[in-house]
């Protein structure tokens, strides 16, 4: 077992106090204001003490993840009830009055919606996300009164949130402790796909809670994983810290929601500090995916392959960014910031460098490897920018990981589900391809051999994840890998199946490049992936 520093456990001790006196007794005084209200059932807020034996509640644990000068966290969430419980008792009226423009609502339900309880029992909802209604008697008043289903009462909360000028986050319920097949079960049973549908429709922002808590419990295994867990519903503390770190997650992947700002940043609020590191920087090819559930980056699957007791793997690919947006967003400051000697960054872009400059986006890169440069007034930020090559910020990447410490790695690119007429998928186009006439959209592997002419020039690893794709791809034929792509009209993005073959792929390169030394840090999932063949590793030395 690791033993903390003096300085790691008084960090512990400060964060577990502030938890506990924030959250653990009832919050008196006025409300300050901005606000995030946490709105829920007994996962969100159950236990007593401090959270040492028996249920405890993960909103307890996300309190001292804000930093509480610039945001006030509430815990507002009530045990045994569902979303319409919390409705109908009176405890959603409170929360509005208190609302005021600029807070946030953070709400997760589902884990009471589809069955009454003794203590509870006109609590149910009706499946779905649709607008089927059922009139009933209640039990308890003997009134008339008609339900509606879960996805309805969700839009319910949204619409009322934006109506106080507040914004709605809506989470997919955190799984149960049921396991199928060595994995933890998913989905809840429909209740995170209407969740997300909700969220969809009534324009809310919404956090994949679901699979972001289901990949960590993953990693950690069903043994391991038995001691998070009370009961087969609730939490334990450590459970609870898990769930809320997932939830933490996801919200630095929402586009265009402040309140990740708001989130400590300093390296003392990780549970595990000194713990190497493993970065995952890219795109939607490699992003968890929080709107359109049938899409999932490659990296989310790639977490279970890791012991999370023995490295951190973080997942800080970005859908929709380039080479160049990723910088120019800031992410990649980010990303350094938070570095350490010895840690390692996986680096993969190419497939959103291929866009215009300047449109409504604004995230293509110039052409090639070299100095080049084009001035801009960028329509979506408003700002002067100067553009370079796709190669230039490739580089950027890779002498910024290294003033860190850390050490990059250059992955080539995702395939994507274009075969040739000799019933072969489309790989790479010749190096001296005609720039000049191809369309940047249907030839983005070019820059995959960019990629590689950069690492050679800058002697850094390269794990030709392209053509490991590509080399099964060709073996199982279209009918088979069509059942890994999103939709027949979505070449690019995968399925859950297909993210799953591309980390399997990505983690065979990485043994090859790094070594038995790497099964250290593996779980007996990743463990169990061989090694690629060398042929796919380009080790160039520095």
């Amino acid at each position: 077992m690791k033993c903390l520093t003096c300085l790691e456990l008084t960090a512990a001790l400060l964060l577990a106090s502030a938890a506990f006196a924030q959250s653990a007794h009832p919050q008196a005084g006025p409300t300050q204001h901005p606000a995030l209200f946490l709105v829920g059932d007994s996962i969100m807020k159950t236990g007593t003490g401090n959270g040492e034996t028996g249920p405890w509640g993960m909103g307890y644990e996300l309190i001292p993840r804000f930093d509480e000068g610039k945001i006030h966290v509430y815990n507002e969430g009530l045990g045994g009830r569902s979303s319409r419980g919390y409705i109908e008792e009176g405890a959603w009226a409170k929360v509005l009055e208190r609302l005021q423009p600029g807070d946030y609502v953070i709400l997760m339900f589902g884990h009471n919606d589809a069955a009454n309880s003794q203590n509870y029992p006109d609590r149910v909802t009706l499946n779905g996300n649709g607008g089927e209604t059922r009139e009933t008697e209640s039990p308890v008043t003997h009134i008339e009164e008609t339900i509606h289903s879960y996805g309805w009462y969700l839009r319910q909360y949204v619409q009322e949130t934006k109506a106080k000028g507040a914004t709605p986050i809506v989470c997919s319920p955190v799984p149960r402790n049921t396991w199928i097949d060595g994995k933890i079960k998913r989905g809840f049973d429909g209740y995170a796909a209407w969740a997300a549908d909700a969220s969809r429709q009534s324009g809310a922002q919404f956090i994949d809670l679901n699979t972001l808590a289901a990949n960590r419990y993953d990693a950690l295994g069903r043994e391991k994983a038995a001691s998070y867990f009370n009961d087969t519903q609730h939490t334990t503390k450590a459970g609870a810290q898990l769930n809320a770190a997932a939830l933490a997650e996801g919200l630095k992947l929402l586009k265009g929601c402040p309140l990740a700002n708001f989130l400590v940043t300093s390296r003392l609020a990780r549970t595990e500090p000194e713990l190497p590191a493993l970065y995952i920087l890219g795109d939607s090819t490699a992003a968890a995916q929080t709107r359109v559930p049938t899409i999932q980056g490659w990296a989310v699957p790639f977490l279970a392959y890791f012991d999370a007791s023995k490295i951190n793997v973080v997942n800080a690919a970005k859908g929709g960014r380039s080479s160049r947006t990723f910088i120019t967003e800031g992410s990649l400051d980010s990303v350094v910031a938070k570095l350490k000697p010895g840690d390692t960054v996986l680096i993969q872009f190419g497939h959103n460098d291929v866009f215009p400059l300047n449109d409504n986006v604004a995230r293509g890169t110039l052409h090639g490897i070299g100095e080049e440069t084009e001035e801009i007034d960028n329509k979506v930020t408003g700002k002067h920018e100067v553009i370079h090559t796709y190669g230039w910020y490739m580089r950027k990447f890779v002498t910024d990981v290294r003033s860190a410490g850390a050490t990059p790695v250059i992955l080539t690119l995702t395939i994507r589900d274009r075969w040739n007429k000799d019933g072969k998928i489309e790989r790479l186009p010749e190096p001296d391809l005609d720039l000049g006439d191809a369309n940047r959209f249907t030839s983005p592997s070019i820059y995959s051999i960019w990629t590689e002419e950069v690492a050679k020039s800058m002697n850094v690893p390269v794990i030709d994840v392209h053509n490991m794709i590509a080399d099964r791809y060709d073996k199982e034929g279209p009918d088979v890998v069509s059942t890994y792509f999103n939709s027949a009209r979505d070449p690019t993005h995968r399925n859950p199946l297909g993210a799953e073959v591309d980390a399997a792929i990505t983690l065979a390169g990485l043994k090859a490049l790094l070594g038995p030394g790497l099964e250290s840090v593996l779980s007996d999932k990743g463990k169990a992936i061989p090694a690629a063949d060398a042929r796919y590793i380009f080790r160039h030395s520095r």
